[in-house]
């Protein structure tokens, strides 16, 4: 069986986008989607306010995929460099730097994070 976490993104007032997790006990500025995330994540809202991503480590039916380019030095902001090659059929080669709440969200920063908009593709 497909492991799935069911992610929540809210851009707030002054468009910025923010990981929404209840249970994370750092500051709320690490929970920010930047470089490339963000850029992401209006793509898929279709410029929207709101996000919900099923993501998983194994391939599921409709999901695209991102996957490590390198993982950063702590002193570099930590975290893992990823690409998103292709959307939609469509080239675009982002470049998305997920910070070190990957890892906790994860345990670990995973070589490849299949996502869609719906839970079954």
């Amino acid at each position: 069986m497909i492991n799935i976490k069911k992610l929540h993104f809210k851009k707030n007032a002054s468009e910025k986008w923010f990981l929404s997790l209840p249970e994370w006990n750092g500051g709320p500025e690490e929970l920010e989607m930047v470089s490339g995330a963000d850029t992401l994540l209006d793509i898929l809202s279709e410029d929207g306010s709101e996000c919900i991503l099923y993501m998983s480590e194994s391939q599921f039916e409709g999901a695209h995929v991102i996957e490590l380019l390198a993982e950063r030095e702590p002193d570099k902001g930590g975290g893992g460099d990823y690409i998103l090659k292709v959307y939609n059929g469509e080239v675009i080669d982002l470049k998305i730097w997920l910070c070190e709440v990957t890892r906790w969200v994860w345990g670990k920063l995973p070589v490849s994070i299949y996502f869609s908009r719906t839970g079954n593709g």
